[in-house]
């Protein structure tokens, strides 16, 4: 419940392109890990706090489908890519009504702080994760077979 608290914004859902409503966390949790919710409210923050983020960014479920079809190729494949993001840069733009798509991924992290603290290390994962136009991200973390996670998250704007 404090992540929903400090958070009020990460907790509405898009259901349609035009429909927004606010989502119980509880809903939240058969669709998302506490993982996820961290890392989403850890990228939240630092859009916000550290980087002056004017523009309100939710949590999509249908990007989220997007990143974890992305993040299960990743653990079975052993490694962390972009392998694929023409055809998730469409899916997103004909499911998700994006016109703009940004994708950062990760790999081996075991906390959100970790994770997020190493996009904003690279150059190119920050100006994504802080681009100004961003309106909706989509979040999946996968586990491989010896524990380690993979990490997708799409950005788009609509």
């Amino acid at each position: 419940m404090k992540i929903k608290n400090i958070f009020p914004c990460l907790f509405k859902q898009e259901l349609t392109p035009k429909e927004s409503v606010i989502m119980p966390l509880d809903d939240l949790k058969a669709e998302y890990s506490e993982f996820e919710l961290l890392v989403a409210a850890k990228i939240l923050y630092e859009r916000k706090w550290t980087y002056g983020a004017k523009k309100e960014l939710f949590l999509d479920p249908y990007l989220s489908s997007i990143a974890r079809e992305h993040s299960r190729y990743m653990a079975i494949a052993g490694k962390p890519s972009h392998d694929g993001f023409p055809i998730r840069l469409q899916q997103a733009q004909e499911f998700a009504s994006a016109k703009w798509v940004g994708e950062i991924v990760a790999y081996g992290y075991s906390t959100s702080f970790g994770v997020v603290n190493g996009w904003i290390k690279s150059p190119s994962h920050k100006a994504i994760l802080t681009k100004e136009k961003a309106t909706h991200y989509g979040i999946s973390i996968e586990t491989d077979v010896k524990g380690k996670n993979y990490f997708t998250v799409l950005f788009s704007q609509r």
